[in-house]
């Protein structure tokens, strides 16, 4: 950071705040990554900034799913389905994760979330696939 910025008491002397005079600091900032890699370390302690440089060395860019484009209908008829399927999955990887649901009740799980339509669910994001093609 510049020697005549401050933000959060790191540079009391500076004449110019970060956040007041150049809009910065406002959690957004932070959030998205946005400004130059040197301006997001001069803000971190040294052990967050050898953090942040290490996961910055060794990221690999992912490339995201597609998306597939249903019908208005077909959208709602998902999110009736998707809503309490990903609520079910949620509770139950707790359960299992904090030892209430024992491992051993694994296919009973696989078998519930079938009963839940997750195969109709496939099916339909397979269908959006096929015609955006």
């Amino acid at each position: 950071m510049a020697k005549d910025v401050n933000t959060l008491g790191l540079n009391p002397s500076g004449t110019k705040d970060l956040q007041k005079d150049f809009g910065f600091r406002n959690g957004v900032f932070y959030a998205v990554g946005s400004g130059s890699k040197a301006l997001i370390y001069s803000q971190y302690n040294d052990v967050t900034k050898e953090f942040s440089q290490a996961m910055d060395k060794n990221a690999k860019i992912v490339a995201t799913a597609p998306v597939y484009p249903m019908s208005s209908t077909d959208l709602e008829q998902f999110s009736l389905l998707d809503t309490p399927l990903k609520d079910f999955v949620t509770a139950q990887t707790q359960a299992f994760v904090s030892g209430q649901r024992p491992m051993s009740q694994w296919s009973s799980y696989v078998k519930d979330v079938q009963a839940k339509n997750s195969a109709k669910l496939i099916d339909m994001v397979n269908k959006a696939y096929k015609a955006a093609k």
